[in-house]
């Protein structure tokens, strides 16, 4: 492997965490990792006392009373124009209203958003963020600023927990400490174009096998790509597919060490694996990134995809696609590897409150409201105006509701089983250097490369990136 790696601090793919809130992709070059010169020490959690008898309970696990009346909470999140967080401002005056707690929204641009978080994190004091969101990949950089929730989960009897797919909960969890409840998550579903299905008399494919075979069907009977696929190398999109045939295969990128095993048996036949959608894909594969070849569908070129499950918003809405892909996009569960369960691919961006607020059990109120399961169902079944009108749920029984599927197209249902058996990215602070590795190799495979040697040539890097990261000293 010949080709440069490029470090994007910390944390690389900032350009498809938030997936819907910023449909574009962008690289986003981050401040290089910052030293701490003190740990910060969580010291202050207010202790609430019971609320007399006579106080009416109030919904969402809300402290009856309203001890917090007057509060002002600055909740830091991105991207202006998202469609939940601008449902979550439109209803917050219900929460407001039982709470006497004001939400102040700093919605910053994504562009600006990782500093903003690293830069109010160090600051710390009055003024900075009383809560924020944040993409699951970054939390291993600033969760040092962040408070630990287990004892205001314990506190408060929150009992919705086992209610999140394994996966999106683990996004905020670090070191063992619960840091952040997951509010905005992305699964991975196939998208397919129907009316091309019918046609052809094909099923919505169930495996990978199934998968080649119906997109060699398609080319073979259509001007289409049996499938749009995304070999190019930016943000380690090129990843996504392919974790999913390795998890598939019993694989995984690290063993228990953080010693590569990517490049074991398992880790060569799930490459070989997603290397054969090269016979079904569009021709600008090799270059293109995820947001090449949803466009790919958009336009209607190609009549399969495997991606975010928010694609499906766009795919149906007149002003960004085709009208052929409007009328005719359909939603499947993802592929699994024959003989096995699907392995989906999660994103999980967490909501939690700065280890420096002053404002800290006010905003666990908020939290709690937000997280809340019936929040979650209310905000994902409002399609009253396009503005607030979303997708993205959180919890098991919001993707099992079948008045949620029913306004949304049977989507959550085939989101579902993915999710039960779903991991996600290492959570590691070195993933950005050792993705731009794997997503190298992986654009150098697609492009005829040799598969064991290119797999053993970057495993040898990633070793020595962990090495560096002193993950071998007690070995």
């Amino acid at each position: 492997m010949n080709r440069k790696h490029y470090w994007f601090g910390f944390v690389m793919l900032g350009a498809f965490a938030l997936g819907a809130c910023q449909p574009q992709t962008v690289e986003v070059e981050v401040p290089v990792e910052v030293e701490v010169p003190v740990e910060v020490e969580v010291t202050r959690i207010v202790e609430v006392e019971a609320m007399a008898e006579e106080l009416e309970p109030l919904p969402f696990n809300l402290t009856a009373g309203k001890p917090y009346d007057g509060t002002n909470l600055n909740f830091l999140i991105c991207c202006p124009g998202t469609p939940q967080f601008e449902s979550w401002a439109r209803r917050g005056a219900d929460f407001t209203e039982m709470t006497g707690i004001e939400i102040e929204y700093a919605n910053v641009p994504w562009g600006d958003f990782q500093a903003r978080i690293l830069t109010e994190s160090i600051a710390g004091g009055p003024g900075a963020f009383d809560i924020v969101v944040w993409p699951d990949a970054w939390g291993p950089g600033f969760q040092q600023f962040l408070l630990p929730l287990e004892p205001l989960i314990a506190r408060d009897g929150i009992d919705y927990l086992d209610d999140y797919p394994p996966a999106f909960l683990q996004g905020g969890t670090f070191n063992n400490h619960i840091y952040g409840l997951p509010v905005r998550t992305h699964a991975f579903v196939t998208h397919y174009r129907q009316d091309v299905f019918d046609d052809l008399g094909l099923a919505p494919p169930a495996t990978w096998a199934d998968v080649l075979a119906a997109g060699r069907t398609i080319q073979e009977n259509t001007d289409l790509a049996g499938m749009a696929n995304y070999y190019g190398v930016g943000s380690a999109q090129s990843l996504f597919t392919w974790a999913l045939m390795l998890w598939g295969e019993d694989g995984d990128i690290f063993d228990e060490n953080f010693r590569p095993i990517f490049n074991n048996a398992a880790g060569v036949s799930a490459t070989e694996r997603y290397m054969t959608l090269r016979d079904i894909g569009q021709e600008s594969q090799f270059v293109d990134t995820e947001t090449e070849a949803r466009t790919s569908v958009l336009i209607g070129d190609s009549a399969m995809i495997v991606g975010w499950w928010w694609f499906s918003g766009i795919f149906v809405d007149p002003e960004t696609a085709a009208p052929e892909v409007v009328e005719n996009m359909a939603v499947a569960s993802l592929p699994a590897v024959a003989g096995s369960d699907p392995t989906g691919f999660a994103l999980s961006i967490p909501v939690g409150i700065s280890s420096f607020s002053e404002n800290q059990d006010a905003g666990w109120e908020f939290i709690k409201w937000l997280s809340h399961p019936d929040n979650d169902k209310a905000v994902v079944l409002d399609k009253s105006d396009p503005d607030i009108s979303t997708v993205v749920a959180s919890h098991l029984s919001t993707l099992a509701d079948p008045e949620v599927n029913a306004a949304n197209d049977g989507l959550h249902e085939a989101a579902l089983p993915g999710l039960l058996n779903s991991r996600l990215l290492p959570l590691i602070p070195e993933w950005a250097e050792v993705a731009s590795i794997l997503e190298t190799a992986i654009n150098d495979i697609a492009l005829g490369a040799d598969i064991p040697s290119s797999l053993d040539e970057a495993a040898a890097e990633v070793e020595a990136v962990m090495e560096r990261a002193n993950y071998y000293k007690d070995q």
